[in-house]
């Protein structure tokens, strides 16, 4: 965006959500989860983290979504995420790290609203995201899941 010199690139695995899910237990929920997907969770730095107004991160159309896959045997917990930025390594990650497993997740968040068939619940970003500029090709890969490209412009252009 105009007046924006980068953005943050929060690479994310996404569920996608295959039937209802509403005040689901944590050991029923992956059950609920179709398919998995390559996200790339996009906002404007800040350099306090400190709960910044959503208005000031967020931006319209910045959450980019990859192509769903069958979640056939692959464990949301246990797949690694790489970023390159112009084909350089810039983060490596797992999901096995996060703060919660997938299936704790989806039932937390399950508790006090319905997700519906098609809808995706991010799992969270690794710390440490990297910053992208115009100009810039990005690259989010997820074991077994797939891989994003995008290719970053200034506004306008």
């Amino acid at each position: 965006p105009a007046g924006v010199d980068a953005l943050e690139l929060g690479a994310a695995l996404g569920l996608v959500i295959a039937r209802p899910a509403c005040r689901v237990a944590e050991a029923e929920a992956l059950g609920h989860v179709g398919a998995l997907l390559v996200a790339a969770d996009l906002s404007v730095p800040h350099a306090s983290f400190y709960r910044p107004s959503v208005r000031f991160k967020a931006l319209d159309g910045s959450c980019r979504l990859g192509t769903p896959v069958a979640r056939d045997g692959l464990d949301p917990d246990a797949l690694e995420i790489r970023v390159e930025v112009d084909g350089r390594p810039v983060q490596q990650a797992s999901t096995a790290r996060f703060q919660r497993h997938a299936a704790r997740l989806l039932a937390e968040v399950s508790a006090f609203m319905t997700l519906h068939p098609g809808d995706v619940l991010l799992t969270g970003v690794p710390f440490g995201a990297p910053q992208v500029r115009a100009g810039q090709r990005v690259r989010i890969a997820i074991g077994g899941v797939g891989s994003l490209e995008l290719d970053f412009v200034a506004e306008g252009s």
